[in-house]
């Protein structure tokens, strides 16, 4: 008798959304028609404005909630095995890819030669290809960080450093970095940034063929699997007494603000530095520039002292009869010349970005910008800083040691190994739908699993129409045409903060791939970056027996969001004991 009543509830809820969609059909139809023809019109403004830009007419929800500072620009690294030939990979590259032309004689891929600017909100792409240089895009690294040889122990912290370094503005958002083996025994790796319009906007363009990979088995039937991580943390017993620990966090915490306002600071004056580091006289051309450019200067040379002055330390150190010819300030001088002729930075040029700052207008425009901020942070805002300041003072003082939750909102979803390596139909294919899920968060354990296994099924009876929907999105964009893009935002940004984590899960049957230059690729992993609200993207691949976790933090997380991959690690190691 109760599952007859849970049937006859399960069908009125069913006519009840029926009745309801099929009401908001003609507002949906109103809603679509003002954003259709209200985008059409932005678009043709701008491209009859700026002549020499293609508007982007890309509708994806990463498009309209990129932001310059948080672009959504995707990350894969390659583990190949075998030498690295650097001159072949970076041919391979301009011959599938770059220099490809179709049988008219035109370029395949034209936008991967395209610079991408923003312009009044939209993204669009410069037509003058001609400056495009492939080796400012294939870059070889070195086979060392921080002193050791680049391997499977610290690849992790070196593809973070690389990952929070951005691309320059004034070049084809892709780049493609080779880490060689100091080993011919141990494999190298490729590291592959793409931002996600190239994609999107090249039509003919698969992520399979940006990676040069082959499938040389058959691609495998797409499902939405249940294969959920957790993370785990062993007691360790080795101590009895807590080691003292939260001071140096402290420190390393400010350390890491500091190198991320830094690195801010650099990225807001990036365009003024061409690819080969350095910067067109022409390009300064007020005094705030003048003054960027002479603080990353001096950084540059104080930082440089304190290399020269260390490795001269470590090298009396290794020989006793070890002696510098050159002084102290000999060093900061030829540190600073070095520095000011990468730079182009000399009298003529300071003297002329003081002379058009002190121009009238450049005052009065200068003057009016300082004042506007000024009123808008400390006046307009006053009152918002301090409700923030009280908040986090209630935070810390008030409510004291927060607990952990019992539930953690993520939202998940699938793609299949076709994804790196087919290069024909639709590129949307091997992408799954979107599902909204409650993680149950304590130490895992039998009773654990099983109630992960009752939350997927559950969301898989509960959740047909939201995963549908986003499939509609993913492959037709279908929500972000029928609602205007003001509307969509706050939504996304509303979902975003309820679910700060999204988990990606990448499966095949085999991890056998092949590139386009012959070498064999061990593994590949892929680091899908967060968007909006969301502050972190856990990925978790699963080809055959193989199981690896790429996480992609926001960068105030950082660098605890290593604390996951080593959990994770230990978590595979226990349940395989």
């Amino acid at each position: 008798m109760e599952s007859f009543w849970q049937e006859v509830k399960s069908l009125l809820k069913t006519v009840f959304c029926f009745v309801v969609a099929m009401m908001l059909v003609p507002l949906l139809l109103l809603s679509f028609l003002c954003a259709h023809f209200g985008n059409e019109l932005s678009n043709y403004v701008l491209s009859i404005k700026y002549p020499n830009l293609t508007i982007s007419k890309s509708k994806k929800i990463r498009t309209l909630i990129d932001t310059p500072k948080n672009a959504g620009v995707f990350h894969f690294l390659l583990q190949v095995e075998g030498d690295c030939d650097f001159e072949r990979i970076r041919m391979a590259y301009a011959q599938h890819l770059t220099d490809l032309r179709d049988k008219t004689g035109m370029l395949r891929f034209p936008k991967l030669r395209q610079k991408l600017v923003t312009c009044w909100g939209h993204y669009a792409w410069v037509n003058d290809s001609s400056g495009f240089n492939i080796n400012n895009h294939v870059l070889l690294s070195t086979h060392k960080y921080r002193g050791r040889p680049v391997s499977e122990s610290n690849i992790q912290e070196y593809v973070s450093e690389l990952a929070t370094k951005y691309i320059p503005s004034d070049l084809p958002q892709w780049q493609v970095i080779v880490i060689p083996n100091s080993d011919s025994t141990q494999p190298y790796y490729i590291l592959i940034k793409l931002h996600h319009l190239i994609i999107a906007e090249e039509e003919d363009l698969h992520v399979s063929e940006m990676l040069l990979l082959q499938d040389p088995h058959k691609k495998t039937t797409m499902t939405l699997s249940d294969g959920l991580d957790c993370d785990s943390s062993s007691p360790k017993l080795s101590r009895f007494v807590r080691k003292p620990e939260h001071i140096s966090r402290l420190i390393n915490h400010i350390i890491h603000l500091i190198i991320c306002r830094w690195q801010k600071f650099i990225y807001e004056f990036e365009s003024l530095e061409t690819p080969d580091g350095s910067t067109s006289s022409d390009q300064v051309g007020n005094l705030s520039q003048l003054v960027s450019l002479v603080v990353i200067v001096l950084v540059n040379v104080i930082l440089g002292y304190i290399r020269s002055r260390t490795m001269l330390k470590k090298l009396k150190k290794r020989s006793v009869s070890y002696r510098n010819e050159v002084g102290r300030f000999q060093t900061i001088r030829l540190l600073l010349n070095r520095e000011l002729d990468q730079r182009n930075l000399n009298w003529s040029v300071a003297r002329n970005a003081v002379y058009k700052s002190l121009q009238p207008t450049n005052l009065v425009k200068a003057l009016t910008r300082f004042l506007w901020r000024l009123n808008l942070n400390h006046v307009v805002l006053l009152p918002y800083h301090i409700y923030c300041e009280f908040l986090a003072f209630g935070d810390v003082v008030i409510k004291g040691d927060l607990k952990v939750p019992n539930y953690l909102n993520t939202t998940c979803r699938t793609i299949d190994k076709g994804y790196f390596t087919d290069r024909s139909g639709d590129k949307s294919e091997n992408i799954g739908g979107v599902v909204f899920l409650q993680l149950p968060l304590r130490q895992p354990d039998a009773n654990h699993t099983k109630e992960l296994h009752q939350i997927v099924e559950r969301i898989r009876k509960q959740q047909i129409i939201i995963y549908l929907a986003s499939i509609g999105q993913t492959k037709y964009s279908l929500l972000t045409s029928l609602l205007p893009h003001v509307i969509t935002k706050i939504f996304i940004n509303f979902f975003s903060y309820n679910f700060p984590i999204t988990i990606t899960e990448i499966y095949g049957a085999t991890a056998e791939f092949q590139a386009a230059w012959g070498q064999k690729v061990e593994d590949v992993l892929l680091f899908r970056p967060p968007q909006s609200k969301t502050c972190l993207s856990l990925n978790l691949h699963r080809f055959g027996d193989k199981y690896r976790l790429a996480v992609m933090a926001d960068t105030h997380l950082a660098p605890d969001h290593t604390v996951i991959t080593r959990s994770f690690e230990q978590y595979m190691e226990t349940i395989t004991l």
